[in-house]
C-alpha cells in the first residue's frame, strides 16, 4: 500500500479562545435590552403609552375642574 502524500488536515482555531474575540462595550441599558429581549421592549413601549395617556387625562381633568369651578362661581 502506498503512503498518503496529502498534508494533515489543518486545525481551525477554537471558538472558545477569549483572545480571538473582539472586546465590545455596551451601556448597561443596552445590555439589559439584549438580555431581556423583545418582550421587555414591548412592555416598555406599552408602559410609555399608558404614562402618556395619564398626562393627557391630567390635562382633561384640570380643564373639567376649571369648568366646574367657573360654573359654581357663576351660579352664586
Amino acid at each position: 500500500e502506498a503512503a498518503s502524500t496529502s498534508p494533515p488536515p489543518s486545525q481551525l482555531p477554537s471558538a472558545s479562545r477569549r483572545e480571538d474575540r473582539p472586546e465590545v462595550t455596551l451601556s448597561p441599558q443596552k445590555r439589559l435590552d439584549i438580555a431581556l429581549g423583545p418582550r421587555y421592549e414591548t412592555e416598555r413601549q406599552l408602559l410609555a403609552g399608558r404614562i402618556n395617556m395619564l398626562f393627557r387625562d391630567r390635562r382633561a381633568h384640570a380643564y373639567t375642574h376649571q369648568l366646574m369651578e367657573t360654573e359654581a362661581r357663576m351660579s352664586r
